[in-house]
């Protein structure tokens, strides 16, 4: 495909206002634009929009949102910035994922304490017989004892 047609298509799916340019086109798992620009592979709307108006990213870095809007591509609206500074802001946003909020997540914040207060209750001697707490939770071992120490799950 030509460098010229996907940027028609591309312009073709922002709605353009006074704040931010808002993506109209698909969307992946985790809220952002895409579109397929070659053999159907897709890309990241809003790094293309830095192609469009900056240039190739530079490898290895990430294109940031400063209006924290995932759909949002209007290019003075976007950084470039490296992975842990991607990581410090979303952390710094307060959109860091946790407990409920973290996608793959099987349990709810209400199970976990429950699970703690249950494991708690359980004499130290008793707590290798944890079975039928993990066949009810539906988890392994390992995830039940990264709880109880706060591996995972971590009390604010």
């Amino acid at each position: 495909m030509k460098k010229t047609h996907w940027a028609e298509r591309f312009w073709d799916k922002v709605n353009k206002s006074a704040g931010c340019w808002e993506w109209t086109g698909g969307t992946n798992g985790y809220g952002y634009g895409v579109l397929a620009i070659a053999h159907g592979r897709p890309r990241l709307a809003h790094r293309l929009s830095w192609e469009l108006a900056h240039g190739p990213v530079p490898d290895g870095l990430c294109v940031l949102h400063r209006c924290d809007n995932r759909l949002c591509i209007r290019p003075d609206h976007l950084f470039i910035g490296t992975r842990s500074e991607n990581t410090k802001d979303r952390h710094d946003k307060g959109r860091t994922a946790r407990g409920e909020s973290f996608t793959p997540s099987k349990l709810t914040a209400a199970q976990v304490a429950d699970i703690r207060a249950r494991y708690a209750a359980i004499p130290r001697y008793a707590r290798g017989r944890m079975r039928p707490l993990l066949r009810e939770f539906g988890i392994a071992q390992s995830t039940l004892y990264s709880i109880v120490n706060e591996q995972t799950w971590r009390r604010p």
